[in-house]
């Protein structure tokens, strides 16, 4: 029969075991609390090491800048240039050479366009052709059979103001021109449609989009790992035609570009970058490109900046990433991102 010290002696044990119990399962359980940490918190990504494949970088190729504003003024959302990365890529950009097919690949597209007769060589891959009579003008670069056509003075009222075509009828037109001369490109899947005037001298957006006669569609070049490609020209892609609809209701192409210099997005490097705030600096002190001046006003209110890839409508050896700098009354500049000391002076 148990008495009463053998209870006692039994429950001081089960007190002894329960304490060392708690303790066992106190420790198992902030075991278990930390390896599901280890397991749920990401660790931050490192930012990439600047490869410098291609060594030192030739300066961004861009044209004369349009008009400077005379001074700048900065209001954006965040209060300050964005940071971003400190480091970006470029990538390089194939180049074609000559071959013994270029000049008569160039003379064939001449003909299909309308062009007899022999060009004039500007340089050793540029053919350049002139319809006197017509003033239409064409300019092709052989290796890629690249061209540039303009039909010259447009008289607008051979034309119909009327509404234009469906978007998929002008798509339809500007995609059968360029295929059917060779040189499409099916990267090219995003376009705009815009309304233009004739100003007497060249084509020009129609902002209040009233009259309808003239029609541009543009293709805009594939973006380069989520950032935009820009151009020399805001208002141009380096592919476009320019259309109407004349009085005898045909289709006709009055403007072509196709100028599309494909980077090969397999073969890039890492460089260091500068960041928004030095891009902003380098422009307030008179640097960088003016891609469209200010319409009105001295002074080019920035209300948002942001990293692009900067392709010009001519070969460039590397394509890189510039800020650009959007600002009220059309205002727009570019400022190369990568730092100077690993661009060639």
């Amino acid at each position: 029969m148990t008495n009463l010290t053998d209870v006692t002696w039994m429950i001081r044990k089960g007190l002894v075991y329960g304490s060392i119990g708690s303790v066992v399962m106190a420790i198992l359980g902030i075991g278990v609390w930390m390896a599901v940490q280890r397991t749920t918190i990401v660790p931050p990504v490192p930012t990439p090491t600047p490869g410098l494949a291609f060594g030192s970088l030739p300066p961004v190729d861009f044209l004369n800048s349009k008009k400077r504003p005379s001074s700048y003024e900065l209001l954006l959302i965040e209060g300050k240039p964005p940071e971003a990365t400190s480091s970006a890529k470029v990538y390089f950009v194939p180049k074609k050479a000559p071959t013994l097919f270029s000049r008569k690949n160039a003379i064939d597209l001449a003909s299909s366009l309308g062009f007899t007769g022999e060009p004039t060589i500007t340089n050793t891959t540029m053919y350049k052709y002139t319809d006197q009579s017509s003033g239409s003008m064409l300019t092709i670069d052989t290796p890629y059979k690249y061209f540039t056509y303009s039909k010259g003075s447009v008289e607008p009222a051979g034309y119909k103001a009327t509404n234009p075509d469906t978007a998929k009828a002008l798509l339809d037109t500007a995609y059968g021109y360029f295929s059917g001369n060779g040189v499409w490109n099916e990267d090219l899947k995003e376009s705009r449609i815009t309304f233009v005037v004739w100003t007497g001298s060249g084509f020009v957006p129609d902002i209040a989009q009233k009259r309808t006669s003239f029609v541009r569609v543009g293709y805009l070049n594939p973006s380069a790992e989520g950032s935009p490609i820009v151009t020399d020209d805001p208002q141009l892609t380096n592919v476009y035609v320019t259309l109407a609809t004349n009085l005898d209701d045909k289709r006709e192409i009055l403007e072509a570009k196709y100028q599309y210099f494909a980077p090969d997005i397999n073969v890039s490097s890492t460089y260091p970058a500068i960041s928004g705030q030095q891009a902003w600096d380098e422009l307030v002190k008179g640097n960088g490109y003016i891609a469209s001046s200010i319409n009105e006003g001295p002074k080019a209110v920035i209300r948002r900046i942001y990293l692009a890839y900067f392709q010009p409508d001519r070969y460039q050896a590397y394509l890189q990433p510039v800020w650009v700098f959007e600002g009220d009354s059309g205002f727009i500049a570019y400022v190369p991102a990568i730092d100077p000391q690993y661009v060639t002076r």
